[in-house]
């Protein structure tokens, strides 16, 4: 059984399992499997023509104008397949939706005792345990495509630094103030000449009058 080492790995640590599984889980061995290991479970269970008429109440069409909201009815009953060694309880849940001709309609075996819309709910839960496990493989789709790029960029050469150019730095970048007068780019060795000697500095003495 393949929920085997699964079961054993949980007994003993947690108060009491459960078992949410597909169609594809419906048989009676894995139900007794369940059963005897005190697992709770609800497994979709494929429609039959028995099943069906358990339900033919709610399959017909509600009286009155089509509603706009869907429309949910459920039921409970106990059902023994031949294949089963014993009768086992069936909840199924039947929804009108607006502008369908037929309702939608899904069978649950079950050996929870709940009322059938929590065995419907707890059934549902499902999607959330696939939603995770889609997202991680996505995410792990996604981790395969983008690492290799990543790869080659770590193996391509940097781009060589931008080099130092003293006189094309921008006016405001390396501005000195003298006497109220900005002076750009003036080179330092030339100012402190000119502060030691109190002459005005050469960019200014450069300029014409007026």
């Amino acid at each position: 059984m393949l929920l085997e080492p699964v079961v054993a790995r949980y007994r003993g640590t947690v108060k009491r399992l459960y078992f949410r599984g597909e169609a594809a889980f419906a048989n009676p061995e894995m139900y007794k499997f369940l059963e005897a290991d005190g697992v709770g479970y609800t497994i979709r269970l494929p429609a039959n023509n028995i099943l069906q008429n358990r339900i033919a109440y709610l399959l017909k069409r509600p009286v009155g104008r089509p509603p706009h909201e869907v429309r949910r009815y459920y039921a409970s009953f106990h059902y023994q397949a031949q294949s089963w060694n014993k009768p086992r309880r069936v909840v199924a849940k039947v929804e009108w939706h607006p502008g369908e001709l037929y309702p939608r309609v899904g069978f649950i075996v079950t050996n929870l005792a709940r009322p059938a819309e929590r065995v419907v709910a707890f059934y549902n839960q499902r999607g959330t345990c696939e939603q995770y496990i889609k997202e991680g493989k996505n995410a792990i789709k996604l981790t395969r495509a983008v690492m290799p790029h990543l790869r080659r960029q770590r193996r391509a050469s940097p781009a060589p630094p931008l080099a130092y150019k003293p006189r094309q730095l921008h006016a405001d970048a390396g501005d000195a103030e003298v006497g109220g007068a900005l002076v750009a780019d003036q080179p330092a060795r030339e100012a402190d000449q000119d502060r030691r000697e109190g002459r005005q500095p050469r960019a200014l003495r450069d300029v014409p009058d007026g």
